[in-house]
């Protein structure tokens, strides 16, 4: 299924964490009830780098091998972007619809339908589409998949359930289940995805991930050149093979420009609970992070909040500075007070802990 494939810009730099342990104990089977946590020098590289793998949870910046997610090489890990796998699938409401005009009729509920997956494995399709041209999605359209080892040759193995639900679209909905795009520019779409139990195994790596939740969807664009996105919900909880990572009140606005080396501005905010960090952090991006192609970001800052320490005068916390496509700056302040300490370091040495020298 190859809907959505060139669509995905987001809140940031996939590639650069999804290895590395953190700053904290616990894997992802890890119960526990989480504080908010001390930022410090100790940790601030791995609290940044956790809460930008986080965010590719949501929204991967570029699709597999397209803005940073080719950038670094992935260390005996995996990564997975949920938007694009529910992008990816929104093909499914053109199988809805050729199904809806084989039995000729329109505007009520389809009933459960199997379906081969291309590779191996199957989905069940139901849902309702209820104009009669079949061209049009209307708000209150929706989709349910139950996906059963649903392999389509795109290197995941799919379990568990999306279900979809239309709350705007303007723009013509193309029924060839293999194009490229559900959409024919120019289109404004808004969907509400939520996920249970939605099991995504990479099969390179044979790491699992696990998610709950939902996310509202936003994505226009006047030529499907020039795209505009919008990523938030209220909370969406994912289990990896290493970490129990839950967004909560999250944003991520973000842009790509297909007609310029494929430009790109990220710019997000929200709560990140992690037991790999064994603790509890605010994001919020005040600069918004702009990059080109599948480079870091050469611009951006955001600022990352944690707890208050016993004779703080405020919040722990980390401003990230992108310095240039290769080299990131932190000034953490552990204390609360304004009086800093600088890290300079390598996007990729993030994860690890230990600075690399980056000149500047």
């Amino acid at each position: 299924m190859t809907k959505f494939k060139g669509i995905t810009v987001g809140l940031l730099f996939a590639a650069i964490l999804s290895a590395c342990g953190g700053g904290g104990g616990g894997g992802g089977s890890v119960s526990i009830a989480l504080q908010p946590l001390a930022i410090d020098t100790s940790n601030a590289m791995q609290v940044t780098a956790a809460v930008l793998d986080a965010s590719t949870f949501v929204v991967d910046v570029g699709d597999p091998g397209g803005p940073i997610t080719g950038a670094v090489v992935e260390q005996n890990s995996a990564e997975v972007d949920l938007a694009q796998v529910v992008r990816t699938h929104l093909d499914l409401f053109s199988v809805l619809g050729n199904q809806t005009a084989a039995v000729q009729v329109t505007g009520v509920v389809i009933p459960a339908t199997e379906k081969l997956c291309l590779v191996s494995g199957t989905v069940t399709i139901s849902g309702e589409i209820a104009d009669d041209t079949l061209k049009n999605l209307t708000p209150g359209d929706n989709l349910k998949a139950v996906f059963k080892n649903c392999d389509d040759g795109d290197g995941l193995v799919l379990n568990g359930t999306m279900a979809v639900v239309v709350v705007s679209s303007m723009g013509v909905i193309d029924l060839d289940p293999n194009s490229d795009n559900l959409f024919i520019p120019p289109y404004n779409y808004t969907f509400d995805a939520t996920l249970t139990n939605l099991a995504i195994k990479e099969t390179v790596s044979g790491s699992t991930f696990t998610a709950n939740g939902g996310m509202t969807l936003q994505e226009d664009s006047n030529d499907g050149v020039f795209i505009n996105s919008e990523f938030s919900g209220t909370s969406l909880k994912v289990i990896t093979p290493d970490t129990t990572d839950t967004l909560t009140n999250y944003q991520i606005l973000s842009t790509l420009d297909h007609g310029n080396s494929d430009a790109y501005t990220t710019d997000g905010k929200g709560t990140l609970s992690s037991t790999q960090l064994g603790g509890i952090v605010d994001f919020l991006t005040t600069t918004p992070f702009t990059g080109i192609g599948t480079d870091f970001p050469d611009t951006g800052q955001m600022d990352i909040t944690g707890a208050t320490v016993v004779g703080g005068t405020g919040p722990s916390n980390v401003t990230v500075f992108a310095e240039n496509s290769t080299c990131v700056r932190l000034l953490v302040d552990p204390n609360g007070d304004g009086v800093t300490s600088d890290i300079v370091t390598t996007w990729e040495s993030l994860p690890t802990g230990i600075p690399v020298d980056c000149p500047i």
